[in-house]
């Protein structure tokens, strides 16, 4: 045979049972071990056999060494086919994740001390609150909690209402909180000063949000009622109820969203200074 044509037999695998021999096997090419193997029914109980020791690693390295016609080696093979059958729950555990967890107003109240009970029974019972729909009630807690800006209570609220509150309501909640913020100082300032000359002048302050918050008006009107009592803007607070008496808003809707006002700025203080203490 022509050293051209000659190839090498493939090699195979020894089993536990078979005599290892340097020859029958590529991986096996160093360490040996003489042991007495199970005996078979029929064999001399006095007849030893050589086994490697590294049986299950010379496997792996003859699944390595040895390539298909593609050039991929059989133990890349089983790994690609490993990460295959593995694919479906990895996908089905980053899902998992993804998702947004549902939470109740018990990870609000978590964050009260013993101190502040009063606080966290008026979080459970407001949270229960049915002179408000859902969307009106969910989003005067996101607005007041971003209104004050304590940390812990915001997370903790944005987690509380992900379920509960549409895309474009939570920002036009967090709008309510943002344009607040601007009008209560200014609107406040003049109404607090003696003289009334700087009522006349021109605000110059864009309010864009107002014209188009992307809910209902009356939804926005409420939020941002619930921010005006926050800040203490006394001229905001009768400029938005007069708009709700045009909607026909009872007493004790307004009413309902100052409580929710109220406790969420006790919440929202309370939870600031624990985080200090901490």
């Amino acid at each position: 045979m022509s050293p051209t044509t000659w190839a090498a037999p493939r090699p195979t695998p020894c089993a536990w049972w078979t005599p290892c021999r340097p020859t029958s096997c590529a991986p096996a090419t160093a360490r040996w071990a003489a042991k007495r193997s199970p005996r078979k029914d029929g064999e001399p109980s006095g007849r030893r056999r050589r086994v490697c020791r590294r049986l299950f690693r010379g496997s792996l390295l003859f699944l390595g060494r040895y390539r298909s016609t593609r050039g991929v080696s059989l133990l890349e093979r089983v790994h690609v086919l490993r990460l295959k059958q593995r694919a479906p729950a990895a996908r089905a555990v980053a899902a998992f994740r993804r998702k947004p967890q549902q939470m109740s107003i018990d990870a609000l109240r978590d964050l009260m001390p013993s101190y502040a009970k009063d606080i966290s029974l008026n979080l459970s019972s407001l949270a229960n609150e049915t002179l408000l729909n859902d969307q009106q009630k969910w989003g005067t807690f996101l607005a007041c909690a971003h209104a004050v800006g304590s940390a812990p209570v915001v997370r903790a609220t944005e987690a509380l209402v992900a379920d509960k509150l549409s895309p474009e309501a939570a920002d036009a909640a967090r709008a309510a909180a943002a344009i607040m913020g601007m009008n209560n100082i200014y609107y406040r300032a003049l109404h607090l000063m003696k003289n009334s000359e700087y009522q006349t002048l021109p605000a110059r302050l864009r309010m864009n949000i107002i014209a188009n918050p992307g809910v209902e008006k009356l939804d926005f009107e409420l939020w941002s009622a619930a921010v005006s009592a926050i800040n203490g803007c006394g001229a905001c607070l009768d400029a938005h109820e007069g708009e709700l008496k045009k909607h026909g808003v009872a007493n004790t809707q307004v009413q309902a969203v100052l409580r929710i006002a109220s406790v969420m700025n006790a919440a929202s203080r309370v939870a600031a200074a624990e985080a200090a203490r901490a």
